[in-house]
């Protein structure tokens, strides 16, 4: 089956599996059925690019004149390889050459496709994982990207390899202006031990802002506010 077959074939094979799901009733509720639907897609796109990958290493193979002029003689047929993308785990298979001009062997397929040459983790979920460490713990941020595919041990190599820095705090800052708000209000006592009958209070409140933001055509709120209240306050 050639090339363009195969894609056409994965394609078709995606639609008769969602058409089977409704005609056997399994489609009852629309949360369950677009996840189930979106991980049928990513199956079916996990073996569109495991064809691709296929069909690009053939055709390379059959441009012997090419490779001739490049320097580059076969030495490995098929040496198999596997990645984790965003996709999730992306096998093929690739041949292995040897260089004369820069005198090594490489697995040409993956330097044309910037394939990291020893990972197993492509380089946009390797990003997404260091970024998640950052907020979260290795195994959350593992199971974040990966839903538990990638161990917390990978993610932890993965910041250790690329000598992410850790998280500093931020620098104390100092606002060039504050907004005060001063008013009073009836506030619940539920304190231990109060007064009987005293079950309001009018009491002091403070907020301190860096000023207003607008929110919305008719709404505003106060940017970064603290408030103090003093319940111990005696207005007599």
């Amino acid at each position: 089956m050639n090339y363009s077959n195969s894609i056409h074939q994965i394609a078709m094979d995606l639609g008769r599996k969602i058409i089977k799901r409704t005609e056997n009733g399994e489609i009852q509720d629309l949360d369950l059925m677009a996840k189930d639907i979106a991980e049928d897609c990513r199956t079916s796109a996990r073996a569109m690019v495991e064809a691709t990958l296929k069909y690009l290493n053939e055709s390379i193979r059959e441009d012997k004149s090419e490779r001739k002029q490049r320097g580059l003689v076969i030495k490995e047929k098929d040496r198999p390889r596997e990645i984790y993308t965003e996709l999730g785990r992306i096998r093929w298979s690739r041949d292995y050459y040897y260089d004369k001009q820069n005198a090594k062997y490489t697995a040409l397929l993956d330097r044309i496709l910037n394939i990291p040459e020893y990972g197993r983790i492509g380089n946009e979920v390797s990003a997404k994982l260091v970024n998640n460490a950052a907020e979260m713990s290795y195994a959350k941020a593992a199971k974040e990207v990966s839903d538990g595919e990638i161990s917390r041990q990978t993610v932890r190599n993965l910041i250790l390899k690329l000598q992410v820095p850790e998280k500093q705090p931020d620098e104390k800052r100092s606002p060039e202006v504050l907004h005060i708000y001063a008013d009073e209000d009836h506030v619940h006592m539920q304190k231990p031990k109060k007064e009987r009958g005293k079950g309001n209070q009018i009491v002091p409140l403070v907020t301190v802002s860096e000023g207003i933001e607008k929110v919305s055509e008719r709404r505003n709120r106060t940017i970064r506010p603290m408030h103090f209240v003093d319940e111990e306050f005696n207005g007599k």
